[in-house]
């Protein structure tokens, strides 16, 4: 069974953390798997996650694994790009993180003073799976792209 749980409209609450709002991104655009499903050759549950097949889990299970791996992707963002982001670009760049295996011509832009219009540019690219572009990766990597570029000052609207 599928459920999506996030923002509604766009929109995230700006008195969350970052990570909480990075936690609530990231769970929109993956949406809840309870029983592992193939996804990409694999098999994954809950929000992405790796898994095996036939594995079940409880939503309780899968909010504190895409809490711990928000948080690790959150500090792979920060050891790996050579520069500060605002809050609307360390959430998109989680997401993106999260969900894109070969995100090294993302962060070479980065680290080599790419404009960050090159940056979300890149981002946008990687909207296929197995070759196929999908609508849902087409959606999140515009969601992204629209994040990074977003002001801070507007950071309430996602969309």
């Amino acid at each position: 069974m599928r459920y999506t749980f996030g923002f509604t409209h766009g929109k995230l609450e700006p008195n969350k953390d970052l990570v909480s709002k990075a936690v609530e991104f990231v769970a929109y655009y993956e949406g809840l798997e309870l029983e592992a499903y193939p996804d990409a050759g694999m098999w994954a549950i809950c929000y992405g996650n790796r898994s095996k097949k036939g594995e079940t889990t409880t939503k309780k299970d899968c909010d504190d694994r895409l809490r711990a791996r928000v948080l690790q992707v959150s500090d792979y963002v920060d050891r790996v790009y050579n520069r500060d982001f605002n809050e609307n670009q360390k959430i998109a760049l989680i997401s993106f993180n999260y969900n894109v295996k070969n995100y090294q011509h993302v962060r070479w832009r980065v680290n080599n003073g790419y404009s960050d219009q090159s940056v979300a540019n890149s981002m946008r690219l990687h909207n296929k799976s197995q070759g196929v572009e999908l609508p849902g990766l087409v959606a999140r990597r515009n969601a992204e792209y629209h994040l990074f570029l977003k002001p801070l000052e507007n950071r309430k609207n996602y969309d």
